[in-house]
């Protein structure tokens, strides 16, 4: 779940095999200036396809650990603000590279 998606391609979540190869990117639906809320964003992998490593780039500004955004945006895009929760993921496996 993403709330505050408000900017196209602010957002994404991109899938990674063991060798670095990309599997699947997504870019979160933003939402409507007039409804704000939730977003939701998930991937099912059925082809034996073997996610190692996860990449989510969550908005156009970074958080401060104070709880602030670092005022500048990334490349001069409009600041989009984006904060998670709610994970759901399958039990990680070992992976067998033989």
């Amino acid at each position: 779940m993403f709330t505050g998606v408000k900017h196209d391609g602010s957002t994404r979540i991109e899938y990674f095999d063991v060798n670095g190869t990309l599997l699947h990117s997504q870019d979160v639906p933003q939402q409507p200036w007039y409804a704000p809320g939730l977003s939701f964003a998930g991937t099912t992998f059925t082809a034996g396809e073997r996610v190692y490593l996860v990449r989510i780039t969550s908005g156009s500004v970074e958080l401060g650990s104070d709880g602030g955004i670092v005022p500048r945006s990334r490349r001069g895009e409009p600041v989009d603000v984006v904060v998670m929760d709610d994970f759901i993921y399958a039990e990680p496996q070992t992976l067998d590279l033989d």
